[in-house]
């Protein structure tokens, strides 16, 4: 065997990790929303909220290029992406009303928020 099918035969099986991360996607979004999970051997083994703290966890546990990080913001489906957009481009009078808003009792009767008309 070369060098380098040597090293393809023994490299880590970061695909694995990836299907493993897309397959559990709804549940390891939900859990880890906003964070850098490390995966190895399929099975999450930490949490950060940073890629770089992760790599370095990563690199410092597994050695270099023995695990893979997947930033949980990626895995985001589109109604989780349109919402953070809507927060992140509201001003501060709309952040206060929706405030208001989740902050009241909730009574059942709803009325939808419009900011369209800014």
């Amino acid at each position: 065997m070369n060098k380098k099918s040597a090293a393809t035969a023994l490299a880590y099986p970061a695909e694995a990790d990836l299907a493993y991360v897309v397959a559990n996607r709804e549940e390891l979004v939900e859990e880890y929303y906003g964070l850098a999970v490390l995966v190895h051997d399929q099975m999450v083994v930490g949490s950060f909220k940073s890629v770089p703290e992760a790599c370095t966890e990563g690199a410092a546990r597994f050695g270099d290029g023995e695990f893979s990080v997947h930033n949980m913001l990626d895995y985001r489906g589109e109604e989780d992406r349109k919402w953070d957009d809507t927060l992140d481009n509201m001003t501060e009078e709309e952040a206060a009303l929706l405030d208001k808003l989740w902050d009241a009792e909730d009574d059942g009767n709803h009325t939808p928020l419009d900011f369209t008309g800014r």
